[in-house]
């Protein structure tokens, strides 16, 4: 399990969930970062971002995002969690 801010429809509510349909390799990965993971749902997909505390030139956050596109939860988070290694890999080098 995963703790979340999930954007809400219309007008941007937020709220804290609990994803549940993460593995547990996937949730241990972001909690051991401290990565930050927040859900919009737009009415047709699902827009799922992490913050990993990485920035651009400007100090703008670089946050990592990924679309469901149709794909269930675990699918969308593992392609998630390999993006922000990825990235965490590359400020590393």
């Amino acid at each position: 399990m995963l703790s979340a801010t999930l954007f809400k429809r219309p007008n941007g509510a937020s709220e804290e969930i609990t994803i549940t349909e993460i593995d547990a390799v996937t949730a241990s990965f972001f909690k051991s970062n401290n990565v930050s993971v927040s859900l919009e749902d737009t009415g047709t997909d699902f827009v799922v971002w992490a913050d990993a505390g990485l920035k651009l030139d400007d100090g703008t956050p670089d946050e990592i995002t990924v679309t469901a596109s149709g794909r269930d939860c675990w699918e969308t988070m593992a392609e998630l969690r390999d993006l922000v290694r990825q990235a965490l890999d590359e400020k590393h080098d």
